[in-house]
């Protein structure tokens, strides 16, 4: 989990929100009201469609450069329009497994981890792989002989 992630507020520009997810590596924010209280996430993919730009290569596409300086989008292309709202969370405290298997059921990348009404953090994919990784290590499983060709089956 990231903790205390990098949210923007939902009246912020399409703009911002996609220059900050380049320059921190991020797919996805928070979004947040202007109370500080979650009202959305707002993925890379959402940014792009606002603004019309092409989904990423392999290659550097000059991410480098402020977005600015690549596009002149409209003025009034704002965070609360294209995020997506009441996003499915997660408690600190919920298992690994019940959030992959959120993920997995609600086709999602990350969940806000949320302690009562205060985001706390983002979970990931990749932080999921992680702890199954180290699961699998530590277990008498023998990570090593199971195939990634076989047909995995949610319970």
């Amino acid at each position: 989990m990231t903790s205390t992630p990098i949210t923007i507020e939902q009246g912020a520009s399409i703009t911002r929100a996609f220059q900050l997810m380049l320059d921190n590596e991020y797919q996805q924010l928070p979004v947040l009201s202007e109370n500080g209280h979650l009202v959305g996430v707002i993925h890379q993919r959402d940014c792009r469609c606002a603004l019309g730009l092409p989904e990423p290569r392999a290659t550097n596409c000059g991410t480098e450069m402020p977005i600015e300086t690549r596009i002149s989008p409209p003025k009034n292309l704002w965070v609360q329009h294209y995020m997506q709202p009441a996003p499915i969370i997660v408690e600190p405290e919920t298992p690994v497994h019940e959030a992959a298997r959120l993920m997995t059921t609600h086709h999602v990348r990350a969940l806000p981890v949320m302690r009562g009404e205060t985001l706390v953090g983002i979970v990931t994919v990749s932080d999921l792989l992680i702890a199954f990784m180290r699961l699998l290590r530590s277990s008498d499983a023998h990570s090593d002989q199971i195939d990634v060709g076989k047909r995995w089956r949610m319970a």
